[in-house]
C-alpha cells in the first residue's frame, strides 16, 4: 500500500488467487507478504493471458472458412488477419493491453 502525495487515504491493488486453507496461512502471508503478492500478481497475469488466448482462439476458429482452398475470399487478407491474431501474445503489454486486429470481412466471408 502506498500513500500518494497530496491525497488523503491509501491506494492499493487487490489480487485474488485460490489457496488451500491451513491454520497458519494468515501468519504465512503476513510474514512473507512480498512473495504472496508476487504469486498473486503472477496468477492474475496467467489467468488473464489464458482468457485472452481463448478469445483469440475463438476468433481464429470463426475465420477458418476464409482460408479454405475453395473459399471465395481474399486469402492474403485473411491470412494476414489470422497471423495478427496469432501474434497477439507477442504484443507489448500483453495480457493487460491488447490491440485486436480488425475483422477483414463479414461472417459470409465477403470482403468489405
Amino acid at each position: 500500500m502506498e500513500m500518494q502525495e497530496g491525497r488523503k487515504g491509501w491506494q492499493w491493488d487487490e489480487y485474488t488467487m485460490p489457496v488451500t486453507y491451513r491454520e497458519e496461512l494468515e501468519d504465512c502471508i503476513r510474514n512473507d507478504t512480498a512473495s504472496w503478492l508476487s504469486a498473486a500478481k503472477e496468477y492474475e497475469k496467467k489467468t488473464l493471458a489464458t482468457q485472452i488466448r481463448e478469445k483469440r482462439n475463438e476468433l481464429l476458429a470463426k475465420c477458418d472458412f476464409a482460408v479454405l482452398q475453395d473459399a471465395p475470399t481474399d486469402k492474403e487478407v485473411w491470412s494476414a488477419y489470422r497471423q495478427a491474431l496469432r501474434d497477439v501474445p507477442e504484443q507489448p503489454g500483453f495480457p493487460y493491453t491488447i490491440e485486436w486486429p480488425k475483422w477483414p470481412g463479414n461472417a459470409e466471408g465477403k470482403e468489405k
